[in-house]
């Protein structure tokens, strides 16, 4: 574009102040690569050959909308993803938002809730900046740091309780109540084995997709759901007993906040944002 503009590849260097050679073996590459010859001498010194003047405009018109989008993306904060379960952005992102927002320098946190399997991929690819996973999960390639260790409990209201005249230390307190479960999961095979062992089989009354809607349906007081202990932040202990569930056998899950460190390299906001992260989600 240069070259045509100023007539030549020595008047286009002066104007830019390089040096003529580079100019001339820039457009010797793209002839060789399009297999056209693109400027011929004329009386005003090199002008474009009708090759030549197509592959201007177009190169002009490219120039017009690269510079229509800067325009229109200057300004817009940065943005960093982080996955997680939906249990996880719900009970344990959330509440310590408040800890985040305020030092993300300008940019704007993205919380995309994924499945299992689908965040590892998603670091590995660099569809996400962050995710948290189990610590099981970190391969090679990734970092992660620890964040927490979750039990699932059994999450009841003393309401219900005392209008089934049952008591939250009964060890077969789960096998006595109608329940609300996802549909799938490891927590529930988990429970289903233990179950087995003990020859003793649960009310499932309500089906759900997450742990969120389980927990949902146990605020409304008429059935008991296995959660996550977190889930206590939205249902306290003033009004919900949370018991440990022998079926289960102690089952935990240990928790990373986990990155690519290739990826963050070369992210600045994401570089940026990783330490804050790192001290708000921690325990």
């Amino acid at each position: 574009s240069r070259v045509v503009d100023a007539g030549g590849c020595t008047q286009a260097a002066k104007a830019a102040g390089g040096a003529p050679g580079n100019f001339a073996r820039k457009m010797k590459e793209l002839e060789q690569c399009f297999g056209v010859t693109l400027l011929k001498p004329g009386a005003q010194g090199m002008t474009p050959t009708e090759e030549g003047m197509e592959l201007y405009q177009i190169i002009n018109h490219n120039l017009q909308r690269l510079g229509d989008f800067h325009r229109k993306c200057r300004g817009r904060p940065a943005t960093v993803r982080l996955c997680a379960g939906s249990s996880m952005l719900h009970w344990w992102v959330a509440p310590r938002l408040t800890g985040i927002v305020g030092s993300l320098n300008g940019a704007r946190l993205d919380l995309v809730a994924r499945r299992v399997h689908e965040r590892v991929p998603d670091l590995r690819k660099q569809e996400a900046d962050f995710a948290i996973v189990r610590g099981e999960a970190v391969g090679s390639q990734l970092k992660s740091c620890p964040l927490l260790v979750v039990e699932h409990l059994l999450f009841v209201s003393r309401s219900l309780l005392k209008r089934l005249r049952l008591e939250a230390g009964d060890p077969r307190l789960v096998t006595k109540l109608p329940l609300a479960l996802p549909a799938e999961g490891d927590v529930r095979t988990i429970l289903e084995r233990g179950l087995e062992r003990a020859k003793a089989r649960v009310t499932e009354v309500i089906q759900t997709a997450s742990f969120v809607m389980a927990a949902r349906a146990a605020a409304a007081r008429e059935v008991a759901a296995i959660l996550p202990h977190i889930a206590a932040w939205e249902l306290p202990d003033a009004e919900f007993a949370a018991v440990a569930v022998p079926a289960l056998g102690g089952h935990t899950q240990r928790l990373h906040l986990c990155w690519n460190p290739a990826h963050i390299r070369a992210s600045a906001p994401a570089e940026r944002v990783l330490p804050v992260l790192q001290h708000a989600l921690a325990v």
